[in-house]
């Protein structure tokens, strides 16, 4: 039931037209704009590196972006929340010690803290891991990309050539 979705979009992006490097970096530039861009502005961020960056595949890009969706966010934020706090070396489950009186603004002004640090742990988390499964993307999908191109153009040829032979027999026969 799942491997259809996955099988539509698999053959929807080897469709796509486009030299293998733009299809590469199209599907690199999701990826990115999927796992580093907070769920729900990825567009957005697509269509903004569509205006800076002009040589790859928007559509690539759009199916590349899918690798974030409302199944698999939960599991990238808990991941970007362990890692984050690996990489600033912050452990953001500790209470924030302070030896002030604790009033109302105090902890609001504690949590906007522990909350500032969360969120630039998760940050940081979001573009290392972006940024590496792009480029991770971007090798390895760029020559399967060539390869099933070159294959492709090859079988279409082959059968360019036989509806040529036939048609040609076909026209013998009728003279």
């Amino acid at each position: 039931m799942i491997h259809r979705p996955i099988r539509y979009y698999y053959y929807r992006m080897l469709r796509q037209r486009g030299s293998p490097r733009q299809l590469a970096a199209g599907l690199a530039v999701g990826v990115f704009c999927g796992m580093a861009i907070p769920y729900g502005l990825q567009i957005l961020g697509i269509v903004l590196a569509a205006l800076v960056f002009r040589q790859f595949n928007r559509i690539a890009a759009l199916l590349g972006s899918m690798v974030s969706n409302p199944f698999t966010i939960p599991f990238l934020y808990i991941f970007y929340y362990q890692f984050g706090k690996l990489m600033i070396g912050v452990d953001l489950s500790e209470p924030v010690n302070d030896s002030v009186e604790h009033d109302i603004v105090w902890s609001m002004l504690s949590n906007w803290r522990a909350y500032q640090e969360t969120l630039l742990a998760m940050g940081i988390a979001a573009v290392i891991v972006a940024s590496t499964s792009a480029i991770l993307v971007y090798f390895i999908s760029r020559p399967l990309l060539t390869k099933y191109q070159n294959r492709r153009r090859k079988r279409l040829q082959e059968a360019f050539n036989k509806f040529i032979k036939r048609a040609r027999n076909f026209t013998q026969q009728r003279t």
